[in-house]
């Protein structure tokens, strides 16, 4: 083993996404990689594109990856935040692997299967799963439901998936000016992204049906009410076509701002007055602590554990939806300040702390 690692310079290897688009996960093994480089480490990220300058890998096959990754150097951290066949398979060469779980729907990792080849994918997956070392499960649900797979209890970190926006991430130009024609024409505005039409028990995963139904049902009341929703993929896609038809028979096509660009989406819940959340299902939602570190409000739904700074609704109730948005506008003085005292802390050091583990636990 290298002298540089033993002293704590770390070679560590992220596996999984990096924008674009902007998502969850992409953002925070964007920002993690930052802040590994940053500290002096070494970070590459193996993903779904080639560019060595900015360090990133094409991870190409799961036959492939196992290849390239398993002639590392034996000191590299392999960090997954997905892949996890290659992940349990690598540890069980006794690779330095880690894997975070940024959703407690852990089971569709490991069970079921359309196709016999998928089935028997999914079931050598919860087996090589038990060999991982070390888990990070960003939430109790997410470690609940790892636990369910009969990975060891002490094996496993909670750690939720909060690093702080870097300098280097900007709005798309093309957003911000319209964001801002948007925001000065309307007195209230409420935002709500998701990075592409998803569904879920075959319901709109991030309830943007749910968010132009609540705008019909309290135009009248709120007459001042814009809403942004902020869709990096969504551009060509026939479910939101579908929701802008929708919108426009309704008469509310002006009170609808749709951002159909890249780039980062906090510089916009910065400057709007509350954010939607209204998920059918969730991992960490990046996005909900960073309206917490901007002091705007939160309604969200109650389909998965939410942070206490949350307003929340039962979930896929638009009524109920409605009726939290509205006391939101109502009360904004006081559910700012409930926001602002939800601010998330810094998370950087837990990851850092594990890694610094997994390197002294390979060491003896």
């Amino acid at each position: 083993m290298s002298d540089a690692t033993s002293s704590e310079h770390l070679d560590v290897h992220l596996i999984g996404s990096i924008p674009p688009p902007f998502g969850g996960v992409s953002v925070h093994l964007s920002r993690l990689r930052r802040r590994l480089l940053a500290e002096g480490h070494s970070c590459t990220v193996w993903c779904d594109r080639e560019d060595r300058e900015l360090g990133l890998v094409r991870f190409g096959t799961t036959t492939h990856a196992i290849r390239a990754l398993g002639t590392l150097e034996d000191s590299s951290i392999l960090h997954f935040h997905s892949a996890y066949l290659t992940a349990g398979f690598l540890a069980s060469r006794g690779r330095r692997v880690i894997a975070t779980f940024h959703d407690s729907r852990i089971s569709h990792l490991t069970q079921g299967g359309r196709f016999p080849v998928q089935w028997l994918g999914r079931k050598l997956t919860g087996r090589l799963l038990r060999n991982i070392p070390q888990t990070i499960a960003v939430s109790e649900q997410a470690r609940e439901a790892l636990l369910r797979e009969h990975l060891a209890a002490d094996s496993i970190s909670v750690v939720n998936a909060y690093l702080p926006p870097t300098k280097q991430e900007h709005a798309h130009p093309d957003n911000l000016e319209a964001f801002g024609r948007f925001r000065r024409r309307w007195g209230q505005v409420a935002t709500a992204n998701a990075w592409t039409p998803r569904f879920f028990d075959g319901t709109d995963l991030y309830g943007l049906d749910l968010c132009v139904g609540m705008l019909g049902r309290l135009s009248e009341r709120w007459p001042d009410l814009g809403l942004v929703l902020a869709v990096p993929l969504g551009r060509g896609n026939r479910y939101v076509a579908e929701l802008q038809a929708r919108v426009k028979k309704m008469g509310l096509g002006e009170r609808v701002l749709w951002l159909l660009d890249g780039g980062a989406y906090h510089p916009i819940i910065r400057e709007s007055d509350i954010f939607l959340r209204p998920t059918n299902t969730d991992g960490f939602s990046i996005s909900i602590v960073e309206a917490f570190e901007y002091g705007i409000p939160v309604v969200a739904s109650d389909a998965v554990e939410r942070p206490a700074g949350c307003l929340q609704f039962r979930s896929r109730d638009l009524p109920d939806f409605s009726d939290k948005v509205d006391e939101v506008l109502n009360n904004r003085a006081y559910w700012i300040e409930h926001s602002r005292s939800s601010r998330e802390r810094d998370h950087f050091s837990e990851i850092q702390d594990i890694y610094s583990r997994s390197w002294h636990e390979n060491e003896q």
